[in-house]
């Protein structure tokens, strides 16, 4: 499982979506998390703003991240 660095207390969704360039901006969030299952520490997640931290497990569909 590919681990991300997370610098500083966390990252919001959107962030991290933009750095993988899963979208450009981060008006597109909304639309990406409505089209894909996003799994955030085994809750689905619906809302752009949520804050990953570091030991948190994210599934893009079937790509999973650990962040460190």
């Amino acid at each position: 499982m590919p681990q991300f660095e997370i610098f500083g207390d966390f990252i919001t969704i959107s962030q991290f979506l933009k750095v993988k360039d899963y979208v450009v901006s981060g008006g597109e969030t909304r639309s990406f998390l409505m089209e894909h299952r996003v799994v955030l520490n085994g809750v689905v997640v619906t809302e752009k703003k949520k804050k990953i931290h570091p030991g948190d497990t994210l599934v893009i569909d079937q790509e999973s991240f650990e962040f460190i």
